[in-house]
């Protein structure tokens, strides 16, 4: 007599009966060689960790994305694509110009910080600003013209002392 091979399994974590139909090969999973062994979870717990897994995964993900270290990390990966240096290179800058605004020579920036001003046709860094004269040169639209009618139009009302 041929030995039957058996219609059902116990799942090793719900402890549940079920059909061989609800345990996956272990081929399956993971990786693509298939050995014939089927897992000792159903698929329902299977499924059930690895909703687990993921929300675990997304509230880590979350949490890290709160910490200084990754705001830092996403700065500074923004300004090497979009301006192509580096925080080194920005340190440089700023250090070449005496650590202070290459407009109004303020050596402490507002809450924003340190700025990078470049030109919004080329993208081509011109220097390190404090976010009052980055502000002020985007509002004149970099417009060397705008910028000598507004100081004509200062001097127009200047009060003498």
């Amino acid at each position: 007599m041929e030995p039957t091979l058996p219609i059902t399994k116990q799942c090793s974590k719900c402890k549940k009966v079920l059909a061989l139909e609800f345990f996956p090969f272990k081929g399956l999973i993971g990786h693509r060689k298939m050995n014939g062994k089927l897992l000792s979870r159903c698929n329902n717990c299977i499924k059930s960790q690895r909703e687990k897994e993921k929300s675990r995964r997304k509230e880590y993900r979350k949490k890290y994305q709160q910490t200084e270290k990754y705001k830092e990390k996403q700065a500074e990966y923004r300004i090497l694509s979009t301006y192509g240096i580096g925080k080194h290179e920005k340190e440089l800058l700023l250090n070449y110009q005496g650590n202070k605004c290459a407009v109004c020579g303020t050596i402490k920036p507002n809450k924003l910080g340190w700025v990078i001003d470049h030109d919004h046709f080329t993208n081509k860094v011109r220097g390190i600003l404090c976010g009052n004269c980055n502000a002020a040169l985007g509002l004149l639209k970099d417009s060397r013209q705008i910028l000598q009618a507004a100081d004509a139009y200062l001097a127009k009302y200047e009060q003498e002392d």
